[in-house]
């Protein structure tokens, strides 16, 4: 259950397509990173800028909770509802020994999704490796009726 944090902190995540999609369609309830802070964003928005070929900012959750885990325990714990195969789990986390479930809550996609050439040109925006703060009243930029009137 989301955390009550009236200091908490918005993101944007990149994501790939397909997990990207099944976390806006309800089917990936887990949201894996090698680091992402534990603290500070429960209770914050994550806004979801897809990564390539579709390159724009499509939905956003609700951050319900962040555990840190060995990764084993987030395997035995979260494979399933990461929507992940075992070999892309084990790949991604090489190297190091524990990592963070991002627990989705409230998925939503964008009426209109963003796409990143207009995002530059109106934030200077570049999109992060992993994910970045955003900065307070972003969100509710990207949510302004003139960004998501189609073109």
């Amino acid at each position: 259950m989301l955390q009550s944090n009236m200091f908490a902190k918005d993101v944007l995540v990149s994501i790939k397509p397909e997990y990207a999609f099944r976390i806006l369609n309800g089917q990936k309830t887990i949201e894996l990173r090698r680091k992402f802070p534990e603290t500070c964003t429960i209770g914050g928005t994550a806004y979801i800028y897809t990564s390539s070929p579709v390159m724009a900012v499509t939905g956003r959750f609700k951050i319900s909770d962040v555990r840190k885990l060995t990764i084993e325990e987030l395997w035995t714990e979260y494979g399933e509802a990461a929507c992940i195969s075992e070999r892309a789990f084990f790949d991604y986390f090489s190297g190091i020994s524990y990592g963070y479930a991002i627990v989705v809550e409230d998925p939503e996609e964008l009426d209109q999704h963003i796409p990143r050439d207009l995002l530059k040109e109106i934030f200077n925006f570049t999109p992060p490796q992993s994910f970045r703060y955003l900065a307070e009243g972003f969100g509710d930029m990207l949510q302004d009726a003139r960004l998501q009137i189609s073109n």
